[in-house]
């Protein structure tokens, strides 16, 4: 009886530690998602302003397609390394992944919008102004889309610490 007593308190408090270490890991995950939005979004700034300061198309292209879209990637990384086994946790782990992924087909959008856009329309062509239109409204949707899905995650996170 008393081995039995004994091997309950060991159990227990490997699971409580186990507990705790995944609470300190989504505390961990939270705090690098964070920090590496806040250096994507200052790097992203930096960047466009270098779009909006350029004046030749190329090295507008090679700064969506070169600097910015690989950023994405290692974001993307930084957030696969942790591992959860509570639905809630992995939750708010997909949410950060699928936010990452919007904001990077958001930026390949910019880039393709770029790319295809002239500045006039020497033809009068009634199928540029509907491209042109179509492509402003999915871009706009992307944009409405990025903050809804950073909110959610915030609201996940807050809603897990409640718990």
């Amino acid at each position: 009886m008393k081995k039995l007593i004994f091997l309950m308190a060991a159990l227990s408090f490997i699971l409580m530690g186990c507990g705790e270490n995944e609470s300190d890991d989504l505390e961990s995950l939270y705090e690098a998602f964070n920090r590496n939005h806040e250096e994507l979004r200052n790097e992203m700034e930096r960047e466009l302003e270098d779009i909006r300061n350029s004046d030749e198309r190329e090295n507008q292209l090679d700064i969506y397609y070169n600097n910015l879209i690989p950023k994405f990637e290692d974001f993307k990384s930084v957030i696969n390394n942790y591992d959860f086994g509570e639905s809630d946790h992995l939750e708010l782990q997909e949410s950060m992944l699928d936010y990452i992924n919007t904001l990077e087909t958001l930026t390949k959008r910019y880039g393709e919008f770029n790319l295809n856009f002239y500045v006039s329309n020497p033809m009068d062509d009634d199928s540029f102004s509907e491209t042109f239109d179509e492509d402003l409204e999915e871009i706009k949707k992307l944009e409405d889309n990025i903050d809804s899905k950073h909110d959610l995650i915030e609201e996940q996170y807050e809603s897990i610490n409640e718990e």
